[in-house]
């Protein structure tokens, strides 16, 4: 038999009648119950789809924000944990590992695959906002950022003084002169920025260079050797930096530190051979490096044992010898339909067809996310605290899961709720567990694959539309920088418990399998992964990651039969990238 017929068997594609189906036409009658699922249903679910997609998107940019921002105005609090603050561990335990690749070189950074720090100082750059031209290399006086676009504004001038702070690590001169500058330009004269960038000029230095930039001019400039000489007749000019710190008021290291903490550290401590602050953040930099290259390499075997079980998969498939356990719906059995009831007591509960009850099952889910957005936008604008918003939306979030019991309150029995919706292991509970897990490392080539489309398309955009967009926030980071432990506690619980069930209850257990009564198993499972995408809220390289794990697992419900394999991918994946993120995290704390 040809692997296409083999597929299209299996799969039960639009054009085949599953088991039952009986060949029926999407316009016929059972026993005076029209088939098709009510128009107003379709409306509803969909509006409410809408709505919720609206609230979840990626929120614009705020331009107001963003200038006032840029101009160092209103509050500004240090970091506690942030990509920031690693980075700059990253670069502390490698600047002592890896020597400098242009020694006694002040006016030109090396190249990133030259010196590593350069990478780090790069990565700072782009978090600040700072994309130089050419992107290989820090954003610098030879490497300024590109004009920006009318309406857009320069990076956030805190983060750029952070960045600042971090190149000051491995840069001198003129390349964090120019950087003072730059953010100079853009600060409001009432920012507290102003004397912090007073402060950061003192602390490296910056203003003696800024003096010998006028005095030496274009010397600056020129070859290594010319450069050192330079060095040479502005080294007496310098001072230790345990003495330029003693130069600053007690009032302007206290306001220093308010608003950049760690940062503000790590600049005071500069000459302090008291202060162990850099071998501790050296430290804690090879710590998040171990666990990143053990997180790798597991990664890297994980992806080869899932292409070998790939291999395996598609041979039994192409072979003839896999077999797709979910039976498709068909509209006989359907509930309210039940063998052995007469017709008119089955049509008693009012549903309008059979079998659009998980339908409504998924209409009544987003209704639910709806309500608690609603209510939380209000709590906001009652002028309800931060932590208590928080709480409340942690808190409701499990309230939700009750909405995959909506069948049951229309009077379905529990027996046939758990058949349908996949709650169930006719082979076993830990053979379903073993099935998600085989099905999860299977699946990971096929995730990695889509991951480097999405890289490749992502620098094909930004070439062709010449934006270098800053990284973007993540919410789950967010919470877990500022989150007391218990709220950790309840994220981890979360990502590893409500999403599985309740995510793959919605998504796979009730959308999926209305969408299959009537399409193929390939549109049903674009069709369930598209709305499991959108509702996370992501940028689009986001949306296709999320978009390529629902797809996955809905081949495995379909595969399976039962949502319990893919909740335990669901889970493994979920809980994998929280407990990396945790440490990661927790090691990068200020």
């Amino acid at each position: 038999m040809r692997p296409e017929a083999v597929l299209r068997q299996s799969t039960n594609f639009q054009g085949t009648s599953g088991p039952g189906m009986g060949g029926m036409g999407d316009g016929m009658q059972l026993g005076g119950v029209p088939k098709r699922t009510p128009i107003w249903l379709w409306v509803v679910t969909l509006g409410l789809l809408g709505v919720l997609v609206f609230f979840q998107r990626p929120e614009p940019e705020n331009t107001k924000r963003a200038e006032q921002e840029a101009k160092g105005l209103g509050k500004i609090t240090p970091p506690k944990a942030s990509e920031f603050v690693l980075v700059g561990k990253f670069l502390i335990a490698l600047k002592d590992f890896v020597p400098p690749a242009r020694p006694g070189s002040t006016s030109v950074p090396a190249l990133p695959g030259e010196d590593p720090t350069m990478m780090m100082v790069q990565f700072a750059d782009q978090f600040a906002g700072w994309n130089g031209t050419n992107k290989f290399q820090p954003a610098s006086a030879s490497n300024p950022p590109k004009p920006p676009k009318e309406g857009d504004f320069p990076g956030p001038a805190a983060d750029r003084l952070r960045a600042t702070i971090i190149a000051g690590e491995v840069m001198k001169g003129d390349e964090l002169l120019w950087r003072v500058r730059d953010i100079e330009k853009s600060l409001d004269e009432a920012s507290p920025l102003v004397e912090d960038v007073k402060v950061v000029r003192v602390l490296y230095g910056i203003d003696v260079f800024e003096e010998s930039a006028n005095k030496f001019g274009d010397a600056l400039k020129q070859s290594e050797t010319t450069d050192e000489v330079v060095v040479a007749d502005i080294k007496p000019m310098l001072v230790e930096p345990q003495e330029a710190a003693a130069k600053l008021t007690e009032a302007q290291k206290d306001g220093f530190k308010q608003r950049h903490g760690w940062f503000a550290e790590l600049a005071l401590s500069r000459g302090d051979t008291t202060s162990t602050l850099r071998e501790t953040a050296a430290r804690q930099g090879w710590m998040v490096l171990g666990v990143l290259i053990a997180v790798g390499m597991l990664v890297f075997l994980a992806v080869g044992a899932g292409f070998v079980l790939l291999i395996v998969f598609a041979v039994r498939l192409f072979g003839g010898s896999w077999k797709w356990r979910m039976e498709r719906p068909r509209v006989q059995g359907e509930w309210p339909s039940e063998q052995g009831v007469e017709e008119h007591a089955q049509r008693t509960v009012g549903l309008a067809t059979p079998g659009s009850v998980w339908l409504e099952t998924v209409a009544v889910f987003f209704a639910s996310f709806l309500g608690i957005k609603l209510i939380g936008m209000g709590l906001h604008n009652a002028g309800v605290g931060e932590d208590a918003l928080v709480t409340f939306s942690l808190a409701a979030q499990w309230a939700i899961a009750l909405s995959i019991f909506w069948p049951l309150v229309r009077g379905m029995s529990w027996a046939r709720w758990k058949r349908e919706i996949g709650w169930h292991a006719p082979r076993g509970v830990l053979r379903e567990v073993g099935a998600g897990f085989a099905g999860y490392m299977a699946g990971l080539p096929v995730y990695f694959a889509m991951a480097i489309v999405v890289v490749i398309l992502t620098f094909i955009i930004s070439a062709v539309t010449g934006s270098d967009p800053k990284p973007a926030g993540n919410r789950i980071t967010d919470l877990l920088e500022g989150g007391a432990l218990w709220q950790l506690i309840v994220i981890y619980l979360l990502a590893t418990v409500w999403a599985p069930v309740v995510e793959e209850s919605i998504f796979r257990g009730c959308l999926f399998r209305h969408l299959r009564r009537r399409t193929g198993v390939i549109l049903a499972a674009l069709g369930s992964a598209l709305v499991f995408a959108v509702l996370h809220g992501y940028v689009i390289q986001g949306l296709i990651m999320v978009g390529t794990l629902g797809f996955w697992f809905a081949l495995m419900r379909e595969w399976r039969g039962s949502i319990v394999a893919s909740m335990t991918a669901h889970a493994i994946h979920n809980g994998v990238v929280m407990a990396v993120m945790v440490i990661v995290m927790s090691i990068a704390s200020a």
